[in-house]
């Protein structure tokens, strides 16, 4: 009776690590850090464009 508890156990470990690498494969690794955060990044310089008023465009 020990030896059949004993091969069980031993079965189902290599079952788990069977599955686990199967979804390893599958999926991929988990990612532990992220490559690159968008917060790193320089806010984009928008230049305002004024218009120009109709007295600016008549010099007279």
């Amino acid at each position: 009776m020990k030896k059949i508890k004993v091969i069980l156990r031993r079965i189902a470990l290599i079952l788990l690590i069977i599955l686990g690498c199967f979804g390893i494969g599958i999926v991929g690794p988990v990612p532990l850090l992220p490559i690159k955060k968008k917060d790193d990044e320089e806010p984009a310089k928008i230049e305002m464009v004024d218009e120009k008023e109709e007295d600016d465009l008549n010099p007279f």
